[in-house]
């Protein structure tokens, strides 16, 4: 787990987390989950917290059933989503990695994510409820063999997600992972998620 503090960037708090088959069959999920910071008031410190946390785990088990997104979210702000989405190849492609897939259905778990932090007014990979991202993956039905998932909260612009991201070896790290094909992408009031996921047959 690493956790780096920008003092002179305000109001930024970002969160990556990343899973992969491990080589020993029987593992489980290992957490470490960090809490945002809050200031003396219980509002947030205003810095910039890179929260970066990686579960490795082994992927076994069949799907869970299939869970649907929040109602309206179609108005998620799809300019800043195909922004983000262009950027990310465009720079996968500069490291030597293919390019992402979009898949929808990925697409419908980053954003109902989003929607949930802004509806229930969190920030974390795992919500009140205790689900995590391979939870949300795996109740969706969506098969796959390695899985990291990249949130941000304090901007509605995908360029700047994606420049203070880049300087996240955590989050950098999920996004030059050229082990990953297929991705979605999320965003509500400010809260992004990007999900990335390595497929593989149902």
């Amino acid at each position: 787990m690493c956790r780096t503090e920008l003092a002179f960037l305000p109001a930024w708090h970002m969160e990556c987390v990343t899973t992969r088959l491990r080589p020993f069959a029987g593992t489980t999920d290992a957490f470490r989950p960090v809490p945002q910071s809050v200031g003396r008031d219980g509002g947030p410190v205003r810095r910039v917290a890179l929260l970066c946390s990686c579960i490795w785990m082994a992927v076994t088990g069949r799907p869970a059933p299939p869970a649907t997104a929040h109602p309206g979210e179609a108005a998620a702000p799809a300019r800043e989503i195909a922004r983000l989405t262009s950027m990310v190849n465009a720079h996968r492609v500069s490291v030597g990695c293919r390019v992402l897939v979009w898949s929808a259905e990925v697409a419908a778990v980053a954003q109902a994510h989003s929607a949930d932090m802004a509806r229930r007014d969190f920030f974390d990979h795992i919500n009140p409820d205790g689900k995590t991202p391979f939870d949300r993956l795996r109740r969706a039905g969506i098969p796959y063999s390695a899985a990291a998932e990249n949130i941000a909260y304090g901007t509605a612009s995908a360029k700047r997600v994606l420049e203070l991201w880049l300087k996240s070896a955590g989050h950098r790290a999920n996004i030059e992972n050229c082990r990953y094909t297929h991705h979605g992408v999320g965003l509500s009031q400010g809260r992004w998620t990007q999900v990335f996921v390595e497929k593989r047959e149902r």
